[in-house]
């Protein structure tokens, strides 16, 4: 399963994490691209957050999901 994240506007460079419950980070990938495919099948049922920062630490989107 994939998860596809867009962030319109992404000029730069971008760190995209995702976070479980608890806050602990699982994932933690960059990307240049507006559009990008986050591999998710490791991930086990249960709601996950994350978070894209561009370059400077700032936060440009943040949200949650749920994996089935």
């Amino acid at each position: 399963k994939t998860l596809n994240v867009h962030v319109p506007g992404l000029s730069t460079r971008a760190n995209i994490r995702v976070f479980d419950i608890n806050g602990r980070l699982l994932v933690n990938r960059q990307t240049t691209q507006a559009n990008t495919a986050l591999d998710v099948n490791r991930l086990a049922s249960g709601v996950y957050f994350i978070k894209v920062d561009d370059i400077s630490g700032n936060t440009i989107y943040q949200s949650k999901f749920v994996k089935q």
